[in-house]
């Protein structure tokens, strides 16, 4: 229910990559210690924690095919979401398996 983080979306090859801008949480990591690999320990400032978000091809406002690095545990996760028509609130769904095991987010944009 609060903000955790600045997150900022870029696209890249006709997909969303999201990178961690500001950690905003005070009771938030600065490492990511739960990671695993190149990224076991490294500053969740600068990490990129959204991957291959694609548009759903006819569907509006739609996306699909992501990814999601959650810092706190170290886990990814599978990622789809849709944007709203104003493009100030992003709805994001990760999940394990298929989309009912999982959880919502929604994230709103900073200016």
């Amino acid at each position: 229910g609060k903000p955790r983080a600045i997150v900022k979306f870029t696209e890249q090859n006709g997909s969303l990559t999201g990178t961690v801008q500001n950690v905003v949480d005070k009771d938030a990591a600065r490492v990511c210690a739960n990671c695993t690999g190149s990224l076991k320990n490294k500053p969740i400032v600068g990490m990129t924690i959204v991957h291959g978000l694609k548009p759903v091809s006819g569907v509006r406002n739609s996306y699909d095919y992501g990814s999601i690095l959650d810092p706190k545990t170290g886990k990814t996760y599978k990622l789809k979401g849709t944007l709203s028509d104003d493009g100030k609130v992003l709805n994001l769904r990760g999940y394990l398996g298929v989309s009912l095991l999982g959880r919502n987010q929604t994230w709103q944009r900073v200016e």
